[in-house]
């Protein structure tokens, strides 16, 4: 239950974000690592997370603004907002 609510809590305050600044060229999205050895297989490495990180502060990225990434490999089971 507390996860949940962190996670709406840390999406709502990333989309006001967005909102605010947005019309600045600047442009916030929520990332959610993970550890899984699910729907991939084995463990999503640091690294693994840090090429999202990359992408996202990338010129690229540029059509993502307030939304959360999840980084898990494919996690199943978790719902991130």
């Amino acid at each position: 239950m507390v996860g949940s609510v962190r996670n709406v809590a840390v999406a709502a305050m990333t989309k006001n974000l967005a909102d605010e600044y947005g019309p600045s060229g600047v442009n916030v999205t929520v990332v959610h690592p993970g550890i899984t050895a699910v729907s991939i297989g084995r463990s999503v490495t640091a690294q693994e997370v840090a090429h999202v990180v990359t992408f996202l502060c990338s010129p690229m990225s540029v059509a993502i603004n307030g939304d959360a990434i999840v980084a898990s490999g494919g996690a199943r089971g978790s719902i991130y907002y």
